[in-house]
């Protein structure tokens, strides 16, 4: 179920499928300029609100109205509660990518200026990490925007 409060989707038409395509790339195009430019929080960011609107994309599918989630990693949980029917589809590889992916996420993302006190990381290091999450990001994405065009028939 979506979080109560969270911002519904629009639902489908060719006109918000349109602007939703549009809105998709150019949002990718500009997760990959700031994943070249060195702006891997903003990289990890969009990847993110990418990511879990493909995850909604799908739930939305299977409960026939638009679903709206706080962050990739509850939109996993609920398409594995979905699919829990289908033998085996739990424990597909991508869930556990994203899982791994999410935590990561949330780490750069809320904890980056943080010193946390059994962790030695200096600004370079983090910087490093923060880059590979970022890299590992866009990847997985491709897999996720894959997966999920193929579960709608697209």
């Amino acid at each position: 179920m979506a979080r109560q409060g969270a911002r519904q989707r629009a639902h489908y038409s060719p006109d918000v499928g349109q602007a939703r395509g549009d809105l998709y790339g150019k949002a990718l195009g500009r997760a990959e300029a700031a994943f070249q430019s060195g702006f891997f929080l903003e990289t990890i960011a969009l990847v993110e609100s990418l990511m879990a609107d493909r995850l909604e994309s799908v739930i939305s599918l299977l409960d026939g109205e638009p679903a709206r989630f706080g962050t990739v990693g509850e939109a996993v949980h609920e398409l594995k509660k979905r699919l829990s029917a289908v033998p085996g589809a739990q424990d597909l590889p991508l869930f556990g990518a994203v899982t791994a992916w999410s935590r990561d996420r949330a780490r750069w993302i809320h904890e980056f200026a943080k010193v946390p006190a059994a962790e030695d990381l200096d600004w370079d290091e983090r910087l490093e990490d923060a880059r590979r999450t970022a890299r590992e990001g866009l990847d997985l994405l491709r897999q996720v925007t894959a997966e999920t065009s193929r579960c709608m028939g697209q």
